[in-house]
């Protein structure tokens, strides 16, 4: 459930940056300590223009949609 909230925020995210064909993945990381969910979608994103991710913008935005979502 809370795996399918984080991927309908970081979809809603990605299509407001016009990047809707992202392939990504949501998924518990091996070691708790790293939190609850991880994903790879920084580097999916912004791998396929040859940048390198702010992590600061995309980290604000998707906290935006996950408000939404509450």
């Amino acid at each position: 459930m809370i795996r399918h909230d984080i991927e309908k925020a970081i979809t809603a995210a990605l299509q407001s940056l016009g990047a809707e064909a992202i392939s990504f993945v949501v998924e518990r990381p091996g070691s708790m300590e790293y939190g609850d969910y991880a994903s790879n979608v920084a580097l999916a994103a912004f791998s396929r223009g040859g940048r390198q991710p702010n992590r600061a913008a995309l980290k604000e935005m998707l906290g935006r949609e996950m408000s939404r979502t509450e």
